[in-house]
């Protein structure tokens, strides 16, 4: 039987978990530049369909620009704490974020470009960050 690499999987939950703060702070972001319009009720789908229609581009795009940086900084923290896993923890997290960027697009309405910026750039981000903490740790290691 296989044993369970810890270290690894300790560097998927911190990812994940620095990343879910990081997608939180961008989107509390984005409210604070675009206010919704007062009594707003945001567990009514219509309501939600409506605002997409009348919101600013760039007020619609902070959801999904959370969700990119959210999840180069989640693999970004992965490979940091587990750098001899770094291909397949960045893999990993990439598709974690995907697959809940995508759960919550068929859930509430969204736009096109929603699903463009999910589908085309979660997994190149998510490899940016893996790739830059590998940097980083490599240039580290020379330096000492």
């Amino acid at each position: 039987m296989k044993q369970i690499n810890w270290i690894r999987v300790l560097g998927i939950l911190a990812g994940m978990l620095i990343g879910g703060v990081v997608v939180g702070f961008v989107e509390g972001i984005g409210h604070e530049m675009f206010p919704l319009p007062e009594g707003f009720d945001s567990n009514n789908k219509d309501n939600i369909r409506a605002y997409l229609d009348t919101a600013p581009t760039l007020a619609i795009l902070m959801v999904p620009i959370a969700w990119i940086v959210g999840a180069f900084c989640a693999s970004f923290i992965a490979t940091l704490i587990a750098p001899k896993y770094w291909r397949s923890n960045r893999f990993i997290i990439s598709a974690i974020f995907l697959i809940l960027s995508i759960a919550m697009l068929t859930m509430l309405p969204s736009t096109w470009y929603m699903w463009a910026i999910a589908l085309l750039l979660l997994f190149p981000f998510g490899f940016m960050g893996s790739g830059l903490a590998g940097m980083i740790r490599k240039e580290r290691m020379s330096s000492e």
